[in-house]
């Protein structure tokens, strides 16, 4: 039967084209072979499986040395992030705390009496010390004073010796006389040396009296106070630590989900299960099973993009290749129930703007 006359004229306009461009008409024809065979070829690289999305339950644990006393929820329940799920025994971490305050109230009112206590004695003792400053000042004073006088009185006295001495050898004075010259510039020598000594013990004294007098009680007070403080630091440091195992024995739900574990009261939070186990409503990761006789020189690595279809415009990416065939989830069955599916789990990460609910099945294609 002949073609429709419109469309007989196109078939007639194009031959005509071909007939008179044979270069465009061969690159037209191989343009069509190129584009076929890379849709074959994708196709035939491409890896189309179907996935169901698959949820990592979220232990709950706690690193307090307690015991479980009261439970919120029960096992099913479905729980929201930040709800309460059970308590911890806080009675001996209370009993801790209050030790540390009252501690800290003591160091704190030992400081403001040691200040108190402190600028009383230093008013004390700066008084007591400009009494002795000034009766070792005074005694200086005389000191230097008999020193210059008994010099003097020395060099009298060995003035006089010297006359006794010639008149002795002139014979106008007998031998005594100059003996007892001798004996009193002896005592003089020495009453001279003793006022030296004191005239020293003296000095020395004042010294030290203004080396005392150079440590300020204000000094002392920033000491003490600096010393007080380190300890303040230190039991604040433990209050906190110990108001935050206050809050962290009140176990809340890290994720809105399902419960799927709780420990019972009197559970010991150091014992080998968790506290709780919560299965997300939400997750961002799927499981996505080979056949069994897959060509295994055709498997994704990790890092290869998977389309996620229509339900997600960014792709997934593989994390990790399941070592061995295994029997898949019971969605991926298909309409034979009772007909396992076994095959090579591929474990795709969502992105984090598409998050879906557990066991949804969706068809994937793993890009090369």
């Amino acid at each position: 039967m002949a073609a429709p006359g419109p469309l007989r004229r196109s078939i007639l306009r194009a031959s005509d084209v071909l007939s008179a461009r044979p270069v465009a008409g061969l690159v037209f024809a191989l343009s069509i072979c190129a584009l076929l065979v890379l849709v074959y070829v994708q196709g035939a690289r491409s890896l189309q499986v179907q996935a169901v999305v698959h949820a990592q339950p979220i232990e709950v644990r706690s690193t307090l040395s307690s015991l479980v006393v009261a439970t919120e929820v029960q096992v099913g329940d479905a729980v929201s992030a930040g709800q309460v799920l059970l308590r911890l025994d806080t009675r001996d971490t209370q009993r801790a705390l209050e030790l540390v305050e009252r501690e800290i109230t003591t160091v704190q009112a030992q400081l403001d009496l040691q200040a108190t206590q402190l600028r009383s004695d230093g008013e004390r003792d700066a008084f007591g010390t400009l009494r002795s400053r000034l009766e070792v000042e005074r005694t200086l004073r005389v000191s230097r004073a008999r020193t210059g006088g008994l010099r003097q009185s020395v060099e009298a006295t060995e003035a006089w010796r010297d006359n006794v001495r010639q008149l002795v050898e002139q014979g106008a004075e007998p031998r005594s006389a100059l003996l007892e010259a001798e004996q009193a510039l002896a005592d003089a020598r020495a009453q001279q040396r003793e006022a030296q000594t004191l005239a020293a013990a003296s000095q020395e004294q004042s010294s030290a009296l203004g080396d005392e007098g150079s440590v300020t009680v204000d000094q002392v007070l920033a000491r003490q106070e600096a010393v007080s403080r380190a300890s303040l630091e230190l039991l604040g440091r433990r209050r906190d630590h110990l108001r935050t195992d206050l809050q962290r024995a009140v176990v809340v739900a890290p994720a809105q989900g399902r419960l799927a574990y709780l420990a019972p009261v009197g559970a010991s939070t150091l014992g080998p299960m968790p506290l709780a186990r919560v299965i997300p409503t939400q997750s961002l990761e799927l499981v996505a099973y080979l056949p069994a006789n897959y060509d295994q020189r055709r498997l994704p690595t990790p890092g290869q993009e998977v389309r996620l279809g229509s339900l997600c415009p960014e792709p997934g990416l593989v994390t990790k290749i399941g070592a061995t065939v295994e029997a898949a989830p019971e969605q991926l069955s298909g309409l034979l129930p009772t007909v396992r599916l076994f095959g090579m789990p591929i474990f795709v990460q969502l992105p984090k703007a598409c998050p879906m609910t557990p066991g949804f099945v969706l068809p994937v294609e793993v890009i090369p």
